[in-house]
C-alpha cells in the first residue's frame, strides 16, 4: 500500500465507544435528520483501567522485646523494582488511553459528517434515491459502514463487493444504479481505475464514483477524464454525487 493512494480508514475503537445506539432518541427524532446521527453523539467512554496493584508489602521486621526494626534489603529492592514496573505500565496504559480517545473522537467526527450529509440530502431531495441500488466496492467495508447505513436509511439498497471480479459478477446478476469504489485494493494497486475501465465497456454502464481518502484535485480530474462521474473523500460531495448519479441513470 502506498501513502499516496492509501484507502481511507475509519478506526473502530473497542475501548472507547459512543454509548448511544442507532435506536436512541435525540437529534434523530427530527424528521429531516438521519438516524445514523444517533450513533455519533455520546461521549467516548473508556473501559480501560489503568490502576495497577502496587507492591505495598512491609519489608521490616521488629526484634522484640527491643523494638528495633530490621529492614530486609532484598525485599526492599524487589519492592522498588516491582513498583517501577507499575509506574511504566501505568504510563503506557494512560498513553494508550489518550490515543484511543483521540481516535474515537475522530471516528465520531467522521460519523457526524456522514449524518450531516445524509440529512442534507433528505432535506433537499427527499426520497430521490429511494429504491436505488448502490454497488459499493471496497476490500475494507468497515471503512464506510456509516455511509452505507445512511444510504440505506435514505431508501437505497447497498450491495457489497471486495474486488473487481466480485463487482463485475454483481453487475451480471442485477440492476445497479451507481457504483462507488475505493481506489487501491488488495487485488490491484489501482483497482478503482481497473474496475472503471471494465465497467465502461458495458452497455448502459452505471455512473461510477471513486471514494478515496487520498483524493486530490488532480486525482479527481484524472478520474473524470477516465469516465468517472467524480472522485472525492468528502461525505457531502459523495452524497451529492450519488444523488446526481441516480437521477442521470434513471432518466436514460
Amino acid at each position: 500500500m502506498t501513502l499516496a493512494r492509501a484507502n481511507m480508514r475509519i478506526i473502530t475503537i473497542a475501548l472507547f465507544m459512543p454509548m448511544s445506539g442507532l435506536g436512541s432518541t435525540g437529534t434523530a427524532t427530527k424528521p429531516d435528520v438521519c438516524h445514523v446521527a444517533d450513533a455519533c453523539l455520546s461521549a467516548c467512554v473508556s473501559t480501560r483501567d489503568c490502576q495497577f496493584q502496587r507492591d505495598s508489602r512491609d519489608c521490616s521486621r521488629n526484634l522484640l522485646p527491643f523494638g528495633v526494626a530490621i529492614h530486609n534489603p532484598a525485599c526492599e529492592a524487589s519492592k522498588a523494582a516491582q513498583n517501577q514496573i507499575y509506574e511504566v505500565q501505568k504510563a503506557s496504559c494512560e498513553a494508550s488511553k489518550t490515543e484511543e480517545k483521540s481516535q474515537c473522537e475522530a471516528q465520531k467526527a467522521a460519523c457526524l459528517s456522514v449524518a450531516d450529509a445524509c440529512s442534507s440530502i433528505r432535506r433537499r431531495a427527499g426520497t430521490s434515491i429511494n429504491g436505488a441500488v448502490i454497488l459499493w466496492v471496497d476490500d475494507h467495508p468497515d471503512n464506510n459502514i456509516y455511509q452505507r447505513q445512511a444510504f440505506t436509511e435514505l431508501g437505497a439498497r447497498v450491495v457489497l463487493a471486495s474486488n473487481t471480479q466480485g463487482a463485475l459478477s454483481q453487475l451480471q446478476t442485477q440492476h445497479v444504479d451507481v457504483i462507488i469504489s475505493d481506489f487501491e485494493r488488495a487485488d490491484h494497486p489501482r483497482g478503482g481505475y481497473t474496475l472503471l475501465t471494465e465497467v465502461r465497456k458495458r452497455p448502459n454502464a452505471p455512473p461510477f464514483i471513486i471514494f478515496s481518502g487520498s483524493t486530490t484535485a488532480a486525482f479527481a480530474a484524472e478520474a473524470k477524464r477516465r469516465g468517472a462521474l467524480g472522485e472525492t473523500n468528502e461525505n457531502g460531495e459523495l452524497f451529492d454525487l450519488v444523488l446526481e448519479a441516480v437521477r442521470k441513470h434513471r432518466h436514460r
